[in-house]
Formats: C-alpha cells, sequence, structure tokens
C-alpha cells in the first residue's frame, strides 16, 4: 500500500470514528408553542402487540426514575438522563446548565425500552408535577 492509500485510510477511520460518537437522540420533533415543552414522539408500529410476552431483547426491563417537575428521566444502571433540550431529546452522564431536579419528587418506572421519553405523553399526564414525592412504581 503506498502512502497515499494509507494516509486516505486513517483519515476515513477517524472521520468515521467521530461521526460514530454524534448521534444521540432518535428522531426529534420540533413543536412551536410559547411554552418550551417536550414533543409527542410516536413510537414505531410493528413487532408483537404490546400485550403479548416479551422475548430476547424486548424482555429486558429498564428501571428510570422520571422527575415530572423537570420531564427529565435517569437511569442509574447507565448513569444516564434523558432531558427535553434544544428542540429534542438528548441524553447525558450530567444535566444541562438550567435544569434543576427536585431529588424529592421523582417516580420510579420500570419500561421495556431503552428511550424512556417514547412514554412521555403518557407519564406527562399521569404523574403532574408537584403531585409525586411518594415513590410508585408502573410498568409498561
Amino acid at each position: 500500500m503506498c502512502r497515499t492509500d494509507s494516509l486516505r485510510f486513517v483519515t476515513l477511520a477517524v472521520a468515521l470514528l467521530l461521526l460514530a460518537g454524534c448521534a444521540v437522540d432518535r428522531g426529534a420533533v420540533v413543536i412551536g408553542s410559547s411554552a418550551p415543552q417536550p414533543p409527542y414522539h410516536e413510537v414505531k408500529k410493528g413487532g408483537p402487540p404490546p400485550w403479548a410476552p416479551a422475548h430476547g431483547r424486548n424482555a429486558r426491563q429498564h428501571e428510570y426514575r422520571y422527575y415530572p417537575s423537570s420531564y427529565v428521566y435517569f437511569e442509574a444502571s447507565r448513569g444516564l438522563y434523558f432531558y427535553f433540550a434544544d428542540g429534542h431529546w438528548q441524553a447525558g452522564i450530567s444535566l444541562p446548565v438550567g435544569i434543576h431536579l427536585d431529588i424529592d419528587e421523582y417516580v420510579s418506572l420500570e419500561l421495556a425500552t431503552e428511550y424512556p421519553y417514547e412514554h412521555f405523553v403518557e407519564h406527562r399526564q399521569a404523574y403532574p408535577p408537584g403531585k409525586h414525592k411518594e415513590k410508585k412504581k408502573k410498568k409498561h
């Protein structure tokens, strides 16, 4: 392999590595309202019906803490926060400046998804801010 080919290969490999670490959210939807609220996230269709027993990857349950006052989910096993900012859902190991949690107000959730915000509309309706100082558990 000549030097030019080696340089192209290294450049391509570095570019692919950089691009691989960029995508965090899954298909954000931006809505235009006066108060910024996380959008409705449509769950993809297909697969077994919701009432069917889960097998394989779908059988894995994830435990989250949902903080209704901040619209934030936290999964301790991965150390990840899921939050709505800049018009879409994001994930990170810490929260950005401006998002604060009331650590006494959360709901414990068990979900069969790696993306808890897929159920956000349901959670926002079921757990309005200021009403859940006690710890509850709900399965989806």
